[in-house]
């Protein structure tokens, strides 16, 4: 379950463990305290498209496709939002009818205006004002849950009208409280602030209001009023929600209400059109850009448009006709020959109507090219690598290079860097090692990577698609051994002797021929920090290979025999090489570390036979790699004691 909170001037956490753990997000909204944010924070959300979420500010409107994980200002350029920089009153809404519409607002007067959002957010215009009296700051905006042209502005102007509605999307309004011209309600309504209203769903006549002296209802649209007697007290309501079969109330200091309504159990919002988002943009192991999308309607048609980030002009990239609903994974004709930074969107079709994405961009790297065997001790190579936060360097008392963050790491970061040589996942002997040392924030005691109390960590992760990215190991920290927590707490220095080896087999997690991406990844909570983490002597695949008879016509060499298998003294190899050649011969154990050359010499063309007797035997598998002018076999060999 995923949740977000707020407090005062658009201070935003989000979780995705329902509640267990939470972290700040927001850092793009620039209104905040001092800088025309809003006191309390106000966050609209849609029943129809979960995902879209919108805050509010002095700049304008602050869109979120993503539940919050990331923002972008969509600014309302027209002087009369503007509030003689008071904005705590400052609202947005989306329509509950239709998530295209969204209301935003601080002022219905001479000083500022109601806009309205006809295409998701990405523009708005200024709205007219009501005409009878003059008004000032909105208290709330509400929306109608079947009429997408149906809108309230709420106020709490003593003697003035308390709820405006429009049927029109906002070229005229009505008061329905009663007020209009006069100073006491001709229908019932009272003279109090008002913050909040909820239409009911299934039966529109029914209207509920939140007023600073508790609820109000009107049960026939409007035409009069009443005090809602039905066990809430009488305190200040700020917001009204429908969740599932109940009405949620937020008091003013009495805590959260709410009631069950059997009338609710059907109600599913009106299916509309939605717009499609982008989850995450990266680069597939074939170097081209790749998309991960969410197509939630069937659209006519959908088209992908890209530009760099030196790039005036977007260009068309992908066309892509009716879909099926769901997550599309695209990848898009566009490679780079230097690190670039991409911009990309979305538009999708709909009966002639446009529903389109926010800008997403990202660093698409140029690759190398694709292999099974890679090593690097960072000593020959000062690059290869494309992310941020690591260098290769050497470490102040060390000898040699390595790859390393920076140290302190800081907190509430992440820091990537990614491998720019694609790794083919060998058919046999697929390891992958490397040696490091990862003094980071540990977690509490007892807890596991992947839980709200495992703090800081690092992690080694693959992909095969440029989105979905794999951890190869779960994720450590320096708990991880004695002596990294040891020195996280103080107590020992950072010395070479500290580096730990780690060894993975690839083919736990992906499949013979995959080609991947390979990544270090660390991250920081807000919390505390730490020294880091230092990479080094890497080995991918060093003795893994394609299986032969899958990707070459041999005719150099035939294996006949391997005998006897299982063994448990002398095994026997029986061969066919034709032509005089150099035939190589090793045993490796599963691992993928070298147990011996058996044979390293030039034959004569023609049937041989080699014995070799282990020199420990153990119940265990190993490998026989057979190489002959670079052609490969490999052969598994059971041990018995």
């Amino acid at each position: 379950m995923q949740l977000l909170a707020s407090s005062q001037f658009n201070t935003i956490y989000k979780s995705t463990t329902g509640g267990m753990g939470w972290f700040k997000v927001g850092s793009e909204i620039t209104d905040g305290y001092g800088t025309g944010g809003p006191f309390v924070t106000k966050l609209a959300k849609s029943l129809i498209d979960p995902d879209m979420v919108y805050a509010v500010g002095q700049r304008g409107i602050w869109r979120s496709e993503n539940f919050g994980s990331s923002w972008q200002l969509f600014p309302i350029p027209d002087s009369l939002w503007r509030s003689g920089g008071y904005y705590s009153n400052a609202q947005v809404e989306i329509s509950a009818a239709n998530p295209q519409i969204v209301w935003a607002g601080v002022n219905m007067s001479d000083k500022g205006k109601v806009h309205l959002s006809t295409d998701g957010g990405f523009t708005f215009a200024p709205v007219n004002n009501y005409d009878k009296v003059t008004l000032g700051r909105l208290s709330g905006l509400e929306t109608n849950p079947l009429d997408e042209n149906i809108a309230y502005a709420l106020f709490s102007f003593a003697k003035t009208p308390k709820i405006l509605k429009t049927y029109n999307l906002g070229q005229s309004w009505f008061d329905i409280s009663g007020f209009d011209e006069d100073s006491i309600s001709k229908n019932g309504f009272p003279d109090v602030a008002v913050y909040s209203l909820q239409v009911m769903p299934y039966d529109t006549n029914i209207i509920w209001v939140g007023t600073e002296i508790g609820l109000f209802e009107s049960t026939d649209n409007a035409q009069s009023w009443h005090f809602a007697d039905n066990g809430l007290p009488p305190v200040s309501i700020w917001q009204m929600k429908i969740v599932d079969d109940q009405v949620v109330v937020a008091t003013h200091g009495r805590g959260i209400w709410s009631v069950t309504l059997p009338e609710l159990k059907d109600y599913k919002p009106p299916k509309v059109p939605l717009a499609p988002n982008i989850q995450a943009i990266g680069e597939s192991p074939s170097g081209h850009l790749a998309l991960k999308v969410n197509l939630k309607s069937e659209y006519d048609s959908t088209i992908v448009f890209v530009k760099n980030i030196n790039s005036n002009e977007y260009k068309a990239m992908l066309t892509i006709p009716k879909n099926n609903i769901g997550i599309t994974k695209l990848r898009i004709n566009y490679k780079v020959d230097t690190a670039e930074t991409v911009n990309s969107y979305i538009v999708s079709y709909k009966d002639g109507k446009e529903y389109k994405t926010s800008i997403y961009n990202g660093i698409i790297y140029p690759l190398t090219e694709e292999t099974v065997n890679y090593s690097n001790d960072f000593e020959s190579s000062k690059s290869g690598f494309g992310g941020w936060g690591f260098s290769i360097d050497t470490i102040p008392g060390f000898v040699g290079s390595s790859l390393q963050t920076q140290h302190k790491y800081q907190n509430n970061s992440s820091y990537e860097n990614m491998l720019l040589t694609p790794i083919i996942v060998a058919d046999t002997l697929a390891f992958f090692k490397y040696d490091d040392i990862a003094i980071v924030e540990p977690g509490e005691e007892n807890s596991t990577w992947g839980d709200a109390y495992f703090y800081d960590y690092v992690v080694v992760e693959a992909t095969k698609d440029g989105f979905d990215w794999i951890p190869l190991n779960n994720g450590y920290d320096a708990n991880y051994d004695s002596l990294w927590l040891a020195v996280y707490n103080g107590t020992k220095p950072v010395t070479q002797d500290l580096y730990r080896t780690h060894i993975t087999d690839l083919l736990h997690y992906f499949s013979k021929r995959d080609t991947i991406l390979i990544r270090f990844r660390l991250y920081a909570d807000a919390g505390s920090n730490g020294w880091g983490w230092t990479i080094d002597n890497l080995e991918i695949q060093p003795n893994g290979y394609l299986d032969v008879e899958k990707v070459f016509t041999n005719d150099q060499f035939i294996i006949n025999q391997i005998f006897p298998n299982p063994s448990n003294e002398i095994i026997n190899f029986d061969f066919t090489i034709y032509k005089d050649s150099k035939v190589k011969i090793e045993a490796f154990d599963i691992q993928g570390r070298l147990i011996e050359t058996i044979s390293d010499s030039y034959l004569a063309h023609g049937k041989h036979n080699i014995s070799w007797r282990p020199e420990e035997i153990h119940n265990k598998i190993i490998f026989i790699k057979f190489t002959l002018d670079g052609i490969v076999q490999i052969r598994k060999q059971i041990l018995l004691k």
